[in-house]
């Protein structure tokens, strides 16, 4: 298909992040990162905060490969996070 070769850094990635735990601590990062919500605030340091947290976890999901095409699947996936570790 023409795709470049991953890096073996961006294998890492992958190999981590699409592994069951693995999975399960992106969901839980993109949870935590702002993924589902607006960054914005009135405060522009907390703004610029938020921003960097999405950011971090968005680039961590690009090395790993993982894209969703639809937003309910970012919706399904927020109900998941908050159910991963809601038992422990």
């Amino acid at each position: 298909m023409g795709g470049k070769t991953p890096s073996p850094v961006e294998q890492d990635y992958q190999t981590v992040f699409r592994s069951e735990a693995g999975e399960r601590v992106l969901r839980d990062l993109m949870l935590r990162s702002c993924i589902w919500e607006q960054t914005f605030d009135p405060n522009p340091h907390v703004a610029a905060f938020n921003e960097g947290r999405r950011a971090v976890v968005l680039g961590i999901m690009d090395m790993a490969r993982k894209k969703m095409e639809l937003p309910t699947e970012y919706a399904d996936e927020a109900g998941i996070a908050g159910q991963d570790y809601q038992d422990a």
